[in-house]
């Protein structure tokens, strides 16, 4: 019976302190190199934070998934050393996922499932795109009907 090696992981650490484990196929995002791992091809792209409850919750979905996709299709961008970046690129919600084709930003936050990460790398972009109008159009429904419509203010004057 043959069993395959668990894949190594490496630590991603903030200030010596341990705080961030990945897996050995994702690539650590930089000011310095950010541009150049997403240029070509579609990338994955987990912003986070390593004192984040939500990014550690996902971080086992986002290893897992890299387990199972080709070296480099996953990124991690730790936004407390990457702090340019992350202000350059306007995240300010800890994890946050983009996806990337050939440099072009093609969707941002989805669920956070291994299959959904898995899809963010394999769906053909017309269905990735599909599903970035889909969730746009969920945003504006849950918007109140008075920002929806446009509609002004209603003056209230209360009692003092």
């Amino acid at each position: 019976m043959k069993t395959s090696k668990p894949l190594v992981e490496k630590v991603v650490s903030y200030r010596g302190i341990e705080e961030f484990v990945l897996n050995s196929k994702i690539l650590v995002g930089t000011s310095e190199n950010f541009d150049d791992l997403v240029s070509n091809g579609r990338k994955l792209v987990l912003f986070y934070a390593p004192w984040c409850r939500y990014s550690k919750e996902v971080r086992p979905n986002f290893n897992a998934a890299a387990r199972s996709l080709l070296n480099g299709d996953l990124i991690a961008v730790n936004c407390d050393e990457q702090e340019d970046l992350c202000e350059l690129l306007e995240i300010d919600i800890y994890p946050s996922f983009y996806v990337y084709e050939d440099g072009e930003l093609i969707l941002k936050d989805f669920d956070r499932t291994i299959s959904d990460f898995r899809r963010a790398i394999l769906a053909p972009k017309s269905d990735l795109k599909a599903l970035a109008a889909k969730q746009e159009n969920e945003k504006r429904m849950k918007k109140l009907p008075s920002e929806e419509l446009d509609l002004p203010k209603q003056n209230v004057k209360y009692d003092e």
